[in-house]
């Protein structure tokens, strides 16, 4: 195999990166390499691993590139290579918690000492052309610190080649920078204008406030008082309020938050003192009053109990409670005895009447023989006296009953009314209690109403000093409303000056904003003469690199028809490819209008193959393609095979393809024996990953 130039891959070390669980190692040997077998066994993987360690981006944004299965260590690809007749490596290891296969190389020599990689290889760079696909090589020019990401990989490649790679990123930085340039222009103008229009709002807003203020002044029609005049009238109030002249060189919004400090202080010296005593002169007088009403309640109650008491004892009429009832209880049973008899006598003088008429008959109660008118007669007329008896007796019972009625009437009165005495009393002591100490021995007399009449009198006395101390305080709250307008006034008329001295200050921003304006039509200008240049530069050199591309693209197609490359000019400076024919060289056409799959995806090819065989250029190191076959046929890919026996003769092959047994079949008639290599990734799994056959053909 030939110098393939700056470095030549002997071996690749994959732990934890992609489809690899395991660490593997593969020995390359310097040889080209063919990864052949179906998709989804870890062909891509190993592609993306070379990749991926030497330039630390596997070209697809966020894309998390450490196996999610692997427990053994961190994510790490490791490559040794041949560099100026000295073996080299390099070990890059994914960094902890970083997205996207962010990483940190470690380039050492064949003496083991690290080395940077950027002094190592400055030049190294990538160019793709479809995803998998990608080839490393040393640029024309000194390398771009960034690469341009506006462009299309088939763009910087193009551009890198003819030396205009760094023209185009000096012209699209200009861009951005008069796009950034306009933005700046634009916000600070729109700033400026916002504060402007704020300042002259503001100022606008002070003197209408100044004018209010001037309508009806506090200080009538004398002139507008100087700040001297205030901070005096300020000094003088705090005197008043406090008996002590402030310090000097205060000022006069110091003077004002002082005096607003020292009548509160004073309100709750004065008025909050005096209303306390106020509130509890009336707390005296009303639980003074509340007691007097209870005591005058308890007299009243007194004397209802003994007016009762006394209708009590002139109803008993010297008789007691108890010998009026003994009375009651034997007039009841008088009566009754009385009842009894003549019911005896009336019953005997029943029966006699029953008997037949006789001289003699036998007396129904002693049983001794009598007359019978005789003792007829004597029985009725005892019956009349007993009658007369028990009218009389009754009479006496019901005017006794009804004396004792109104007596036990009288009696429970006075009961209940003693229990309501008992309880005016209680209260009395209560409400005796929560007397003030010193108005407790004014209860005991006449002078109670006298005693509440000299309280109201103090409690009066105590209002009079309230409204005095009010009227003082409201004085002289009005005169610091009034100071704080005069320090309104020379607060406006303070800003009114700064915001004067701001507005001037406006003059030089503009200035300063005229020259920014200035600066960016200069920048413009050199802006269009960069893109002119550019243009000419690039309507030069294309025709220089159609040739070749054209070359390449007849013989990965094979087209009977189109078999020529060029690029829209009115598309410029976008490289927009189109094709055409050498038996018509007036049409031409965009390739997915005319062409088919296989002669769109030979296309992707064509700068690989144009610019890696064009000598004194771009030198290329190594060639990687990841399926290169889409929609090719068994002769395309034939011939696909020969351009790469072609380009393996100046640079390191690493191809992977799903077509197999054609690879397999034709690489043998293009390639030396000792010169490559096949691995057929198989059998992968999510927790071993690929099992990789390993064929030397020789």
């Amino acid at each position: 195999m030939a110098n393939v130039g700056s470095f030549l891959i002997m071996s690749l070390e994959i732990e934890g990166f992609k489809g690899f669980t395991k660490l593997r190692t593969i020995d390359f040997k310097g040889r080209h390499v063919f990864l052949l077998g179906k998709n989804g066994n870890g062909k891509s993987s190993i592609v993306e691993a070379i990749r991926w360690g030497f330039i630390g981006s596997i070209n697809r944004p966020n894309e998390v590139v450490t196996n999610q299965g692997y427990i053994g260590g961190p994510c790490r690809v490791t490559l040794t290579f041949l560099h100026d007749d000295g073996t080299w490596k390099l070990k890059r290891t994914l960094m902890r918690g970083v997205i996207g296969g962010g990483s940190e190389p470690v380039l050492t020599d064949d003496k083991g000492r690290v080395r940077n990689i950027r002094d190592v290889i400055p030049s190294l760079e990538s160019a793709d052309t479809g995803e998998g696909t990608h080839i490393l090589y040393s640029s024309q020019s000194a390398p771009l610190r960034r690469q341009p990401t506006d462009l299309k990989p088939f763009n910087r490649t193009v551009l890198n080649h003819i030396g205009l790679l760094r023209v185009q990123s000096f012209g699209t930085h200009l861009d951005n920078f008069l796009s950034d340039q306009e933005d700046i222009e634009n916000n600070f103008a729109r700033e400026i204008q916002v504060r402007q229009d704020k300042l002259e709002s503001y100022l606008m807003g002070l003197m209408d406030e100044r004018r209010r203020i001037l309508q009806t002044p506090p200080w009538g029609n004398d002139p507008v008082p100087t700040i001297d005049e205030s901070e005096g009238r300020a000094r003088s109030l705090i005197k008043e309020i406090t008996g002590n002249a402030p310090e000097r060189g205060a000022t006069l919004s110091a003077l004002i938050e002082d005096a607003k400090e020292s009548l509160v202080e004073r309100r709750s010296n004065d008025l909050d003192t005096l209303s306390e005593r106020l509130r509890e002169i009336e707390d005296r007088i009303d639980s003074y009053r509340n007691a007097v009403k209870c005591i005058q309640n308890v007299d009243e109650q007194t004397a209802k109990v003994n007016a009762v008491q006394t209708e009590l004892d002139t109803k008993l009429n010297g008789v007691s409670y108890d010998e009026l009832q003994r009375c009651v209880m034997e007039a009841e049973r008088s009566l009754g005895d009385l009842e009894i008899k003549r019911q005896i006598v009336n019953k005997a003088i029943e029966l006699l009447g029953r008997e037949a008429d006789g001289d003699e008959v036998l007396c129904p109660v002693c049983a001794d023989g009598h007359n019978l008118n005789e003792l007829t007669y004597r029985l009725r007329s005892q019956a009349g006296h007993l009658r007369e008896t028990h009218d009389g007796s009754h009479t006496r019972s019901n005017q006794l009953e009804s004396q004792f009625k109104q007596v036990d009437d009288l009696k429970r009165r006075v009961s209940t009314e003693e229990e309501v005495l008992d309880g005016l009393k209680r209260e009395s002591q209560e409400l005796a209690l929560l007397v003030h100490t010193d108005d407790r021995g004014s209860l005991v007399g006449d002078g109670r109403l006298d005693h509440i009449s000299e309280l109201q009198d103090e409690s009066d006395g105590i209002s009079q000093q309230i409204d005095g101390s009010q009227a003082k305080l409201n004085d002289w709250t009005r005169r610091l409303s009034d100071l704080e307008v005069e320090r309104r006034i020379h607060d406006i008329e303070r800003m009114r000056v700064d915001l004067e001295r701001r507005t001037t200050e406006f003059e030089r921003i503009k200035t300063f904003y005229d020259e920014l304006v200035s600066f960016g039509r200069s920048v413009e200008k050199i802006r269009q003469a960069v893109h002119r240049s550019f243009m000419e530069s690039l309507s030069e050199r294309l025709p220089d690199v159609l040739e070749p591309l054209s070359r390449s693209f007849a013989d990965l197609t094979g087209h009977p028809y189109f078999d020529k490359l060029g690029f829209d000019r009115n598309r410029l400076p976008d490289l927009e490819l189109q094709v055409s024919s050498s038996q018509d060289t007036t049409g031409r056409l965009y390739p997915t209008s005319v062409l088919n799959g296989q002669a769109e995806s030979a296309l992707e090819l064509v700068p690989q193959f144009t610019f890696g065989r064009i000598e004194g250029n771009t030198q290329m190191h190594l060639m990687m393609l990841d399926d290169p076959t889409r929609a090719f046929d068994e002769d395309h890919i034939a011939k696909l095979v020969e351009r790469l026996a072609e380009q393996g003769k100046h640079v390191q092959l690493v191809v992977a393809s799903q077509e197999s047994e054609r690879f397999r079949n034709l690489l043998p008639n293009y390639f030396e024996e000792d010169s490559y290599m096949v691995i057929t990734p198989t059998n992968w799994t999510y927790e071993h990953g690929p099992d990789l056959s390993i064929d030397h053909p020789k």
